[in-house]
C-alpha cells in the first residue's frame, strides 16, 4: 500500500510557488506537471499511451475511466450526493426498474430550480464522470447516463450493475 502523500505548502510542479493550505499545486499547475513528465519520459501523448495498453490497437482511456469509476462506486458505502441534485439521486434511488427515462423538466421541477444551461447545450454535461457535480450525484445513487437526446431534452439512465449482479443501492 502506498503512503498517504501530503502536501509540502510548495508548489509541486517546481516552479517555487506558495500553494493554499492542503494544496499539491498553484492552479492548473497539475496539468503542466503531467506535461511535462509525459513529454520527458515518452516524447509526447501518443507514446505514453501506447506505453500503457491504450491507443487505437488498445484500451480506450475514455471506457476504461468509465469501467473504474463505476467499480468504484458500485458497492462502496461512500455515498456523498451533491445537495443541489440530491432531489434526482433520491428520485432515481427509489425506481423499481433498470432504466428510467426523464425529460429535463421533469428534472426541472424535480430540481425546483432550472437546470444550468449548459445541461441544454453541452452533451458533456451528462457525461458519467464522478469529477462533475451532477454526474457524482446520479453515479453515487447507482446510476449513470445510458442515453441522451439533446433535441427532445430527454435523457435516459441506467442502473448500475454490481459485482454480483444485484442493482446498486
Amino acid at each position: 500500500m502506498q503512503d498517504r502523500l501530503m502536501p509540502t505548502g510548495s508548489c509541486w510542479c517546481g516552479c517555487g510557488g506558495t500553494t493554499r493550505l492542503g494544496a499539491f499545486f498553484l492552479p492548473g499547475h497539475d496539468r503542466a506537471a503531467e506535461a511535462a513528465v509525459i513529454q520527458t519520459e515518452y516524447g509526447g501523448v501518443p507514446q505514453f499511451l501506447v506505453g500503457h495498453g491504450y491507443g487505437p490497437s488498445g484500451k480506450n482511456p475514455m471506457e476504461e475511466l468509465d469501467r473504474h469509476q463505476e467499480t468504484k462506486l458500485v458497492g462502496t458505502r461512500d455515498r456523498s450526493i451533491p445537495p443541489r441534485y440530491r432531489p434526482l439521486a433520491d428520485y432515481l434511488m427509489q425506481q423499481p426498474n433498470s432504466e428510467v427515462g426523464l425529460s429535463f423538466r421533469d428534472i426541472d421541477e424535480m430540481l425546483g430550480e432550472p437546470l444550468p444551461p449548459s445541461a441544454r447545450v453541452h452533451r458533456p454535461w451528462w457525461g458519467n464522470h464522478v469529477q462533475h457535480t451532477q454526474a457524482k450525484a446520479w453515479m453515487n445513487a447507482g446510476w449513470k447516463v445510458n442515453s441522451l437526446d439533446m433535441r427532445n431534452e430527454t435523457v435516459t439512465f441506467k442502473r448500475m450493475a454490481t459485482a454480483e449482479g444485484e442493482r446498486a443501492r
